[in-house]
């Protein structure tokens, strides 16, 4: 029975003195930071095994993301938007190659697609590590019996605000991660391949060039020639990657006097060499877009949050919590206030404590005078 009462007593602790006070609250905020950061780091004793807290949720945060499935690269890449955007590219010049200008704009039009769901991903990740730490503080409260409840919620308060501290700072980081993605299209990236005929090389250019220019030479009226010569001159030219000559295509076609083409909100239309461009350009966009897109999902994204969020209030909270709970001043002195039920409890027990000491010594006395 002695026995029973005396851990009771350890369990429940002395009385605070107005002294002590700085000393228990430094000494609950390391256990709370001491248990927020083995959350962190799967480090923990006591490890959780009826759900998942702590750094495996924000692991499978990262894990899951899948804001950006949402978002098919091909959106706003018709048919009429592209090659309007060749065509406003090229300005009044014939065009030889697709614009590399285009390339640029048409994909930095899909990339801004994916900074409003990587900074509402940050938002994410905040809400995990507010329920880290009321986790942790429902952890704190069981383990000292409640036997500060005001310091508790203070303590759980004060580091729910340098959580929230750190969100605008990481949401403006991760903006700028993604705008650099937007700043520098790099067509050099390892994984991004150009599609392209295989150009002619120098010596065949120039020797076909030739073959052609002495045909015409020989010819007696060079500006009077028939349909079938000037096919044969033409098809001696090189012809620019991408696509066929525009000047081959139209010798094929029947010459026929029709109107000029214009493109207007209702009707749109593109010759094939257009559309083969259309496609082209299509294809690179989406292959560029996929490219930053899976850079900023799997490594981008989670390394930006990572630093600018999670590690940097695992680093700081200690330091951050001892300084925000010491300005508080005399507020100190109530926080460490015991609840009403613990002071009961430590007097019931040393009442009980006493008197079971009475009893072991009147016991002894009797003993004594028995023998």
């Amino acid at each position: 029975m002695t026995i029973q009462q005396r851990e009771i007593m350890a369990s429940i602790g002395e009385a605070p003195e107005e002294v002590t006070s700085k000393v228990t609250t430094n000494k609950v905020i390391r256990n709370f930071v001491e248990l927020f950061k083995n959350l962190l780091n799967g480090t923990q004793e006591d490890i959780e095994v009826t759900r998942m807290v702590g750094g495996a949720s924000i692991n499978n945060a990262f894990r899951n993301f899948s804001s950006f499935k949402a978002i098919k690269p091909e959106d706003g890449l018709t048919d009429e938007v592209v090659i309007n955007a060749l065509r406003n590219s090229h300005g009044t010049r014939v065009p030889m190659f697709i614009s590399e200008h285009c390339f640029i704009q048409l994909s930095i039009r899909q990339i801004k697609r994916l900074k409003e769901p990587s900074v509402a991903f940050v938002d994410t990740i905040k809400n995990i590590l507010l329920e880290i730490v009321d986790y942790c503080t429902s952890k704190i409260v069981e383990q000292e019996k409640n036997r500060f409840p005001r310091l508790y919620k203070r303590i759980n308060k004060v580091a729910c605000d340098i959580v929230n501290e750190r969100l605008q700072p990481t949401k403006e980081f991760v903006e700028k991660i993604v705008n650099m993605q937007l700043n520098y299209i790099n067509i050099r990236h390892p994984e991004f391949v150009l599609l392209q005929k295989p150009i002619p090389e120098v010596k065949e250019m120039r020797s076909d060039t030739v073959e052609s220019q002495n045909t015409i030479a020989k010819r007696n009226s060079p500006f009077k020639q028939s349909e079938s010569d000037i096919e044969e001159f033409l098809a001696h030219l090189p012809s620019p990657p991408f696509r066929e000559s525009s000047l081959t295509n139209y010798q094929k076609k029947e010459v026929i006097k029709e109107e000029p083409i214009y493109s207007t909100p209702n009707s749109f239309e593109a010759d094939e060499a257009e559309l083969e461009d259309c496609k082209t350009l299509q294809k690179l966009v989406i292959q560029y877009y996929e490219i930053v897109c899976n850079s900023l999902q799997y490594s981008m994204l989670p390394k930006a949050i990572m630093m600018e969020l999670v590690n940097h209030v695992k680093n700081n909270i200690h330091e951050e919590l001892e300084e925000k709970i010491a300005s508080l001043g005399d507020v100190v002195k109530e926080l460490t206030k015991e609840s009403e039920a613990i002071t009961q409890k430590r007097e019931q027990t040393l009442t009980k404590l006493e008197e079971l000491e009475r009893a072991k010594t009147l016991l002894q006395t009797i003993s004594e005078v028995n023998m």
